[in-house]
Order: C-alpha cells, then sequence, then structure tokens
C-alpha cells in the first residue's frame, strides 16, 4: 500500500537442521499515499482480466494479481509488469545488443507479425508467479475507500477534440511511428498500428484507415500501418 523496501539479495539464510544462520529484514518506507496506491492497485487490476490487454498473466486459481503490459515504438521492447499483495515482477523481452525491432519475428517455431508486452512477457510472468506463489496463502489487495472510477477530474481535452465530435482525419502517412502517434493523438483520436513489409524506409507510416482527410468522430481510433522494411 505505497511502501518501498529495499531490495534483498536474501530474507533468511538456515543451516542444514532449520536453524536460522542470518536472517535479512526489509528496510521499507511509505513513497506513496495509502489510499492512492490501492486505488491504483484497483485500476490496475482490470489491466489482467479476461479481454484485456494482460488476459494471459492471470494467475492460477484466481489469485488477485494487478499489472501493466508495455511495448516500446517499433517492437524494440517489450514488458509486462505486475504484483500480488506478496510478490512483485517484471519481465522484459527484447534483444540485449540494442534497439532491434521484433516485428515479424519467429520466436519458438511460431511467426509473430508483432511482439507486444500482453504477449510473451505476460505469459512468462504468469508462469513464474504460480510457480513461486504455489505454497502461499491467497491473499487479497485491500480495497480503497473510495473507487477511483467515481472520482471527478478536469478534463484537458478542448470541446473541439472531444470524444464523439465530428472531425477531419489528419495525414499520417510517411511520419514517424512516434510523430503519427502524436498527431493522431493531438486531434482527438486514438490508435492501432500494424506491421507490415514495405520498401518505404522501417519505422515509417505506410498507410491509415481512415484516411487523410475523411471525416470520423473524435476518439475514433486511426489504424496505422507502420514499414517493416524488407519489401
Amino acid at each position: 500500500d505505497g511502501n518501498r523496501c529495499e531490495p534483498l539479495s536474501f530474507t533468511k539464510i538456515t543451516d542444514a537442521n532449520g536453524n536460522d544462520i542470518a536472517v535479512n529484514e526489509p528496510e521499507c518506507r511509505q513513497v506513496i499515499d495509502a489510499e492512492l496506491a490501492r486505488q491504483t492497485t484497483s485500476v490496475l487490476e482490470e489491466v489482467v482480466e479476461p479481454g484485456s490487454t494482460g488476459s494471459r498473466a492471470i494467475l492460477a486459481n484466481g489469485r488477485p494479481v494487478a499489472g501493466k503490459t508495455g511495448t516500446a515504438n517499433m517492437d524494440w521492447h517489450a514488458w509486462f509488469m505486475g504484483y500480488t499483495p506478496q510478490l512483485a515482477t517484471a519481465v522484459w523481452q527484447g534483444h540485449h545488443e540494442g534497439y532491434i525491432s521484433m516485428f515479424n519475428s519467429v520466436i519458438n517455431g511460431q511467426f509473430h507479425q508483432e511482439v507486444y508486452g500482453g504477449l510473451y512477457p505476460a505469459m512468462t510472468f504468469k508462469m513464474f508467479m504460480d510457480t513461486a506463489l504455489a505454497d502461499e496463502p491467497m491473499e487479497r489487495f485491500t480495497a480503497p475507500t473510495k473507487d477511483p472510477r467515481s472520482i471527478q477530474g478536469q478534463n484537458s481535452t478542448t470541446d473541439q477534440n472531444r470524444a464523439g465530435t465530428s472531425g477531419t482525419v489528419p495525414n499520417l502517412v510517411g511520419q514517424s511511428q512516434q510523430e503519427a502517434q502524436s498527431a493522431a493523438l493531438a486531434n482527438g483520436y486514438g490508435y492501432t498500428t500494424r506491421a507490415e513489409a514495405s520498401d518505404q524506409p522501417q519505422g515509417t507510416v505506410i498507410r491509415q484507415v481512415p484516411g487523410p482527410g475523411e471525416n470520423a468522430a473524435r476518439g475514433t481510433r486511426i489504424e496505422i500501418w507502420i514499414s517493416a522494411g524488407g519489401g
């Protein structure tokens, strides 16, 4: 509930008879308001539910878990970071040599047009956590006093770009993935990205739906195809 504990290399060492040789107690301090931490956990639990991006991280026997997927531009990196009341774990997937795209990758004999945090990182998280917690009691998160979904805040979106209002779809073709995503958001649209082999420079937008200049409601997701090169 908002505590930060210094990492430990071990918690206890015992001899062959089970006697303690060394015990290492964690040093923890409150760094986030407990109620805010509980509200955050409540939201992140929804990431690890059927149909959500982190569904592959659902733990055995309905054990409570919260987490978040992550995927870098050009599929350079993918993560899943999650936790239960007893244990937190982060899983990273990528190339240790540096920024190498995982578009159009073959992993364990299976072709993937894209790799993302909700795929292998989430699956690896589940395998590890199910094993690590197999003999641990089932603990539940402390519920927040107030449901964060009922908290009202100030929306910075202008009336012109408010979801549901009609707008003109911007031209994203030829831009880098990051530039295109920023332009979509700035005009009140969401986006999804797909990779496709192309003779255009790797990482640039080669087509989009809805197309440039079309009318579409703000909040609509623009499908963006990114060149994976090799065309």
